[in-house]
């Protein structure tokens, strides 16, 4: 053997060193240099140097995703590297991370313990803080999520300690992505939100840190779980930058899955397709096997969604390919390895009998002992796997007879190994089917090449065995020596796929049969339901009173609500069935709007509530929408804000966040005053047959299908529906649509005739702020100025000390009423003593007295016309 020198073994050193750097920046190293490296080391018997030297060609396989060569190197490492703790460290944490990606959970959490053990023998917090970050991702994959998030807080306390922010940023990510995997997607999104902003607080906002596009991933993720379609598209497309960037495209696969996923939500079948086939290409280019498994399965359950399910199902079959297909390469790539191994011990052998000159013959003798030794290790390595495998093999020779076969091929095909070794394998399956599948076999084999096929086999009894075969040649220093042929019994998994088509066939079956009934149900029951309301409000009308009149109107209400509930039910069954359509016309927005409030204010004003509409600014007149499937979202969720609100009002506040000359995001929130919602029950929301609180169900009464409707009707036209609430205060659900605007009908601002009106201001007197504001825009879109008081006693001391600008009062009529107030009368006499005419706010619905001195009345909530008209009037009698 050669001798070393400590220069030689330091220079070998730091070239590892450098190379392991550049590998984690992602920078391309010739493998060709790290092989002549550990060739090297092996020469001048430098353990340390081969051990890291595999190493280093374990991480490359592992940054090109080729993680069974990066299991390989990691194992040899180990022997080399059992005198240096940092290099098994990382060895361990090497074979942790592969294991995990192939799905070798137990494999994967023992080495990562391991490391974590050394960690701990080094006294090192930071080397801890890493390995504790593993063994919380191995928990992940296991599905024990509850110990992954104990591991990653420990690991992020020991990053704060060391005041590693990086690392301390990237455990916060895994911390989102063990919540997404947990289905606690409310808690990802939190975090990674916070995360987000903390990172971009240190960072900066042009950081393209990798951790920055994991984390909006996973942000991402937990978004469109929540509904927040928009939003995870934003933080999918920011990801997608920045991993381009990077060229990650282990992390870029699942973002293109991730959009995927946003615009199938959104009902964009074939952009949601492009993005699927996008990443199921770069799977393939970058030979991604175990993503390009799940982008088949993700493109089969868009298909699903689709209803397109002979295109799901035919996807679903590639991923079961490709994952057979996998597992018997990583067998045929295991007996390559072997056959290298094996071939390296001989050459090492052969080198050193040159240097027999150089050496004494005792050491000669020793080092070919353990160069026999090495071989007969490989050869026995060998042969354990061949024996133990747990698939069937058979090892034929040139003469295509039967040369071998282990445990496995025993016990599937019932022969013993006597009985069979030396004969010709097409005698051992006499069919014409195998002689035919031998004969064709056999020319490609010739050639040099590998063939798989799905076929059946005789069992020793006769019974037919379903078995997927792969053939592969034997070929030691190009001389061809025979074929291995490796079986997998594949009865389980068609019995498996053959009760999978069942089960989806009468899944089909049974979503038609249910919808087909609830249909016919609801229309069988809504028929007679309409004769009894009909016949309730006629009877309502014959000159009922007292208790009679009591009960008609308690039969009246209970069959509005069960009439409700049938509507649901229809629209319910409808929307499963897919059949649901919008009617795309030109609408008035103010007049969906006043429509749906007409519904719900006779409700509200028997509560004593505040129900009505303010326009925060103004819109175009038309809009092209579906203005029925608008109004019922509206009235939804305006009778789910008056049904739990006991206090106060109930009103839309109608914006827009944008607007161009085609296109108008508009944005309404409806608001209450009610009891609020949880801030741990708002998940349960827009979801079916779901109450926030069963308790309510009792006291409010619903079936929990309003919201959920809602959600649908809104993703159906393309927007968004969120909410916000706090217990105690009350509740806004916001709708966000993106509809065509009109161009003959733009923004504008309605006009009077010129007249000393518009010199003049009107005076309005309401104990609602929201009515007071309400009132106040309205006027101002006919242009006029106006000034609004919440007590009579407020709008009384502004006209004793100036009058001149009032043309007249808009009066709220429980006001009106308080008479023996002193204020009141005094206002009243005030008003007749200056002309200034009072206009009564009456409630839609309510008998209200008439008083001498009212000029005229208006209907509460106030219409817009209704509103114009009285402005018309006012300038003719002007």
């Amino acid at each position: 053997m050669n001798r070393r020198s400590k220069k030689q073994e330091q220079e070998l050193l730091n070239r590892l060193t450098q190379i392991k750097e550049s590998i984690k920046k992602n920078e391309l190293v010739e493998t060709e240099e790290i092989q002549q490296i550990v060739d090297l080391s092996r020469v001048i018997d430098f353990s340390e140097g081969v051990g890291l030297g595999l190493l280093r060609l374990g991480e490359q396989s592992l940054q090109a995703h080729q993680y069974i060569d990066a299991i390989f190197n990691a194992e040899q490492a180990t022997h080399y590297l059992q005198a240096n703790d940092y290099g098994l460290f990382d060895a361990c944490n090497l074979l942790g991370q592969a294991n995990l990606r192939i799905g070798k959970l137990p494999e994967a959490l023992t080495n990562n313990l391991k490391a974590l053990q050394i960690s701990e023998k080094a006294n090192d917090e930071k080397l801890k803080a890493f390995a504790l970050k593993n063994v919380g991702n191995s928990y992940v994959h296991s599905g024990d999520y509850d110990k992954a998030i104990e591991i990653y807080y420990q690991a992020r306390q020991l990053y704060k300690n060391t005041e590693d922010i990086v690392g301390e940023l990237t455990i916060l990510n895994n911390i989102c992505h063990c919540h997404n995997q947990a289905g606690d997607f409310s808690r990802s999104y939190t975090i990674g939100v916070s995360t987000l902003n903390l990172l971009q607080s240190l960072l900066g906002e042009s950081s393209t840190s990798p951790i920055d596009a994991y984390l909006f991933n996973n942000t991402g993720l937990a978004a469109i779980k929540l509904g927040h379609v928009q939003e995870s598209e934003e933080y999918f497309n920011q990801a997608l930058t920045m991993l381009d960037k990077n060229k990650d495209y282990y992390g870029k696969f699942y973002t293109l899955v991730g959009l995927g996923e946003v615009h199938l939500a959104k009902q964009k079948h074939e952009i949601a397709l492009s993005y699927l086939n996008k990443a199921i290409n770069l799977a393939e280019k970058y030979n991604l096997v175990y993503e390009l498994i799940k982008g088949h399965r993700a493109i089969s359950h868009a298909y699903k969604v689709m209803e397109k399910y002979e295109e799901a199902f035919t996807a679903l079959e590639k991923s079961f390919a490709i994952d057979k297909q996998m597992t018997s390469d990583e067998l045929e790539r295991r007996i390559r390895y072997l056959e290298a191994e094996h071939r390296l011990a001989i050459a090492k052998q052969t080198a050193e009998l040159y240097q027999l000159k150089n050496v004494d013959l005792e050491r000669e003798i020793e080092e070919r002992r353990k160069a026999q030794k090495i071989a007969l290790e490989q050869t026995e390595y060998f042969k354990s796997i061949f024996e133990h495998s747990i698939f069937p093999i058979v090892a034929l020779n040139v003469e295509r007879k039967i040369e071998n076969c282990n445990h496995s091929f025993e016990a599937l095909f019932g022969y013993q190994k006597d009985e069979i070794i030396g004969k010709a394998y097409v005698n051992l399956f006499p069919t014409a089917r195998t002689i035919k599948e031998v004969y064709m076999t056999t020319r490609m084999i010739d050639r040099g090449e590998s063939i798989r096929i799905t076929t059946q086999r005789p069992h020793k009894s006769g019974q037919l065995i379903d078995v997927d075969i792969l053939v592969t040649p034997i070929i030691v220093h190009g001389d061809f020596l025979g074929m291995l042929i490796h079986y997998q019994d594949i009865r389980l998994q068609l019995e498996k796929e053959q009760v999978l088509m069942e089960a989806k066939q009468l899944a089909e079956e049974a979503a038609k049969t249910k919808s087909e009934f609830l249909a016919i149900m609801s229309h069988e029951i809504r028929t007679p339901l309409n004769g009894i309301i009909g016949m309730s409000n006629l009877l309502k009308e014959s000159g009922l009173d007292g208790e009679r009149l009591k009960l008609v109107e308690v039969l009246q209400r209970s069959g509005d609500s069960l009439l409700k509930i049938v509507n649901d039910i229809l629209d319910f069954s409808k929307m499963e069935a897919g059949k649901v359509e919008l009617d795309i016309h030109p609408i008035s927005i103010r007049q969906c709007v006043e429509d749906a409030i007409d519904n719900v204010a006779p409700y509200a004003y028997e509560k004593g509530l505040e129900i009505g509409s303010i326009f925060e600014k103004p819109i175009p007149t038309l809009v092209q929408g579906d203005s029925n499937r608008l109004q019922q979202i509206l009235i939804n969720l305006l009778n789910n804000g008056v049904k739990f609100t006991e206090n106060g009002d109930v009103f839309i506040f109608i914006d827009f966040d944008w607007i161009s000359k085609e296109r108008i995001q508009l944005k309404m929130d409806v608001r209450d005053t009610g009891i609020g919602i949880p801030a741990q029950k708002m998940n349960r929301l827009f979801k079916l047959f779901s109450q926030v609180d069963t308790s309510t169900t009792r006291k409010y009464g619903g079936t929990g299908l309003g919201l959920m409707i809602c959600h649908r009707l809104v993703e159906l036209m393309g927007g968004h529906i969120s909410v916000t609430s706090h217990v105690g205060e009350g509740t806004t659900f916001t709708i966000k649509l993106t509809l065509q605007t009109i161009p003959d009908y733009a923004i504008g601002v309605y006009s009077m005739p010129d007249s000393d009106i518009n010199e003049k201001m009107i005076l309005v007197v309401d104990d609602n702020e929201c009515v007071r504001l309400s009132l106040q825009k309205q006027t101002a879109v006919y242009g006029y100025r106006s000034i609004a008081y919440q007590t009579v006693s407020e709008a009384l001391n502004r006209i004793e000390h100036d009058h001149t600008d009032f043309r007249f009062v808009l009066l709220e009529t429980n006001l009106l009423n308080q008479t023996l107030q002193n204020e009141n009368k005094q206002f009243i006499e005030k008003c007749a003593q200056i002309g200034l005419p009072i206009i009564e706010l009456v409630p839609i619905g309510t008998v209200n007295q008439t008083h001498s001195f009212i000029s005229a009345t208006l209907q509460k909530p106030v219409k817009f016309d209704s509103l114009g008209l009285l402005f018309k009037s006012a300038v003719d009698n002007a």
